[in-house]
């Protein structure tokens, strides 16, 4: 409800626009190729195809392919505990580090021109490591506070691995595609600590950092539907240049697709995207609606606050 119709309103629009101007050429083997191409995207397997079907989608079949997996590894560990999901889930930060050694072991053994096809960059079995290190937050969070907390209150070796992931794009390509990866999703794992330890950051101190705070927390809202705009607009934007007697200045052309991706996300999500979960609510009610407690704090230090605002503005 969350993932699919957004996905295939954005994708099925490009399907639609690419399958008209394909049959006023009449050209029977773009038909063709569209049509490959559209069962590899509806099936979330586009990110083990090269070259890349829909180029930007690869993230989501690697989502959907763990969305697969986790609950089953989640009720696999379930029955070797005798049933017992409160023991299972104690087992949940070794599964991740096991991932995270041996997806790493996996990046590394691969030869040199992985790095080089993109079959590092792309493939699910070389970037599930960093959905899973998710989880083990998720966990820690929920089940296990105080360590969280304890976690938490190193701030300043989360911020330098944040500050560190930031450089990760300007080292050598193999670095990237193997240790790289690894530090990306400790650096923005840190933050993710850093936010939950103190959600109300940001929501008091000088206008500029409220503003500030606010304008990333709504960019945050709608962030999955402008990365679908923006992929669907590239198509079109493609399209249009190559029709144009000159194409338009470097700048303006930068400009105008970075709001247009913007204000395709927002409608997409309106449109789209919060109808379906509204439905989702319908059938499906939350458990539990309230935001988790706090998660202790060093003594001196802030608690968190309670206001669902608070919570909705770190989201």
């Amino acid at each position: 409800m969350k993932i699919w119709p957004s996905y295939f309103a954005a994708y099925g629009s490009i399907v639609a626009l690419e399958v008209v101007a394909a049959a006023s050429r009449e050209d029977l083997s773009a038909l063709s190729r569209i049509g490959r191409r559209t069962l590899v995207n509806s099936i979330f397997v586009q990110n083990y195809f090269v070259p890349l079907q829909w180029p930007h989608s690869w993230t989501i079949a690697i989502e959907e392919h763990f969305y697969l997996l986790l609950p089953l590894l989640l009720l696999a560990m379930t029955a070797t505990s005798k049933g017992r999901p409160e023991s299972a889930m104690r087992g949940v930060p070794i599964v991740g580090a096991a991932v995270a050694i041996l997806v790493l072991g996996l990046r590394l053994a691969t030869p040199a021109q992985g790095a080089l096809t993109g079959s590092l960059y792309y493939r699910t079995h070389y970037r599930v490591d960093a959905l899973m290190f998710g989880v083990v937050l998720g966990y820690l969070g929920h089940h296990c506070p105080s360590m969280f907390a304890r976690l938490a209150r190193h701030r300043q070796l989360l911020l330098l691995l944040a500050a560190s992931a930031l450089f990760v794009p300007l080292a050598p390509v193999r670095l990237i595609h193997t240790w790289g990866f690894t530090l990306l999703y400790l650096g923005l794992g840190g933050l993710v600590v850093l936010a939950a330890s103190r959600p109300d950051f940001g929501l008091e101190g000088p206008r500029p950092l409220r503003w500030s705070a606010r304008a990333l927390a709504l960019l945050g809202v709608y962030s999955y539907t402008i990365y679908l705009g923006h992929s669907a607009l590239e198509w079109l934007r493609r399209e249009v240049i190559e029709r144009l007697p000159s194409p338009p200045p470097p700048w303006l052309d930068q400009i105008a697709f970075l709001a247009l991706s913007v204000v395709a996300g927002v409608a997409l999500s309106h449109a789209v995207e919060r109808p379906f979960l509204r439905l989702r609510e319908r059938l499906v009610p939350s458990r539990r609606r309230a935001t988790p407690g706090p998660v202790p704090m060093p003594p001196g230090e802030s608690s968190l606050g309670t206001d669902p605002m608070d919570a909705r503005a770190t989201a």
